[in-house]
């Protein structure tokens, strides 16, 4: 079983290990396949949250670039899982407003 986060057309994988990674973006490129879809690597981001990735991570062909953080839903997702970088951004995003 894939843990994965979904909605819409958006996906979030997640994995134990870098090698339980491998096998899930295995099984989501034969699902793509098989389904005609293909996925745009420039939206793919892979994060470690455990320490530096030992090899790239690969989709359908394609190398995924790795990050030190995502946005996903306005939520910016970083290895310590604090939401000071967040609010530091919505802050941002008000001033701008005003």
């Amino acid at each position: 079983m894939i843990p994965v986060l979904i909605f819409a057309d958006d996906a979030v994988l997640l994995a134990e290990s870098e090698d339980d990674m491998k096998i899930a973006l295995n099984q989501i490129t034969d699902w793509s396949n098989k389904s005609k879809m293909t996925v745009n690597e420039s939206k793919c981001g892979a994060m470690n949250f455990a320490g530096p990735q030992s090899s790239d991570l690969i989709l359908q062909d394609q190398k995924i670039p790795k990050t030190d953080q995502y946005t996903y839903f306005g939520y910016i997702m970083n290895y310590i899982w604090g939401e000071s970088g967040t609010i530091k951004n919505k802050i941002l995003k008000a001033k701008k407003v005003f």
